[in-house]
């Protein structure tokens, strides 16, 4: 075999590698295809949809009273407040959590309670295993690999980090994100520019529009990169672009592109529209 072909070969086996992992990550028991509701905390104790116990936020914090036989345990040892008897709560427990937190807080049989606080306001989100959109789900359609897709790039961070509020997939969710520099590369003849937040991991995060939005993906995607190199070069691999949990299940509240991150291409490249 050809050293190129030899090489396309190995690059397109470390996507396939990659792609299957992030389909298992997606199908994971509590992962994003198990969301079934997202409820604001009233202000007054009242039940929520789904769920047993008395749910109630003062704006700073939220709080479930239960009588112990309704079965909440704790699922993250970090909530606080709690009275305990062996894995069950009973009384009130409370927890707090600063904007566009999560927090993975209470199991209730089968269901995983998570606490979030979006636009400066108390969520609750229930995770279900037994959820259709997990039971049915058959994988992401994607693009075939293609290496014209994987695109060198050159970070030009700003001086300081820029902060803009943008949509979210709900009409009553606002979200700031925060671009820490530009990334501009050559694509089909002309220069593009992405706004780009700091990932967890040291690489960046662009959150993009592009022209197949809405036939043959979703309303937008986002890709990861690895670190910058010490000139501040970065690769953008196109192939790896996905979609966020929104384009799964309508209870994602996930953040829209900057208004500067819609690009004048047909990115074909990465996952599809879910089926």
């Amino acid at each position: 075999m050809p050293a190129d072909q030899q090489e396309l070969s190995t690059a397109e086996a470390k996507w396939a590698e990659w792609h299957r992992k992030r389909e298992e990550t997606l199908a994971s028991q509590h992962g994003w295809l198990t969301l079934t509701s997202f409820q604001w905390l009233p202000s007054v104790p009242e039940q929520l949809e789904g769920l047993p116990g008395l749910w109630r936020s003062d704006g700073t914090t939220a709080a479930l009273t239960t009588d112990g036989a309704e079965h909440f345990s704790i699922a993250n040892p970090s909530a606080e407040s709690a009275q305990v008897t062996g894995q069950h709560v009973s009384g009130t427990i409370t927890a707090q959590l600063s904007n566009d937190e999560s927090l993975m807080w209470l199991r209730n049989g089968e269901l995983l309670v998570e606490l979030a606080m979006r636009s400066n306001r108390y969520a609750i989100r229930i995770r279900d295993p037994r959820a259709s959109t997990l039971t049915d789900f058959d994988g992401v359609p994607t693009f075939d690999y293609s290496p014209d897709w994987v695109v060198p790039a050159q970070f030009v961070p700003h001086d300081e980090p820029r902060t803009e509020p943008v949509k979210s997939a709900r009409h009553d969710v606002t979200i700031p994100v925060t671009a820490v520099g530009d990334v501009i590369f050559e694509y089909d003849g002309g220069t593009h520019r992405l706004a780009a937040s700091a990932a967890a991991d040291g690489g960046l995060t662009l959150n993009f529009h592009d022209q197949t939005n809405g036939g043959t993906t979703a309303a937008w995607r986002f890709v990861e990169t690895d670190p910058p190199a010490e000139d501040d070069s970065v690769t953008i691999d196109f192939n790896r672009a996905i979609n966020y949990p929104f384009s799964f299940t309508e209870f994602g509240a996930c953040p829209a592109p900057m208004r500067v991150n819609s690009l004048e291409l047909a990115v074909e490249a990465g996952e599809k529209a879910p089926r």
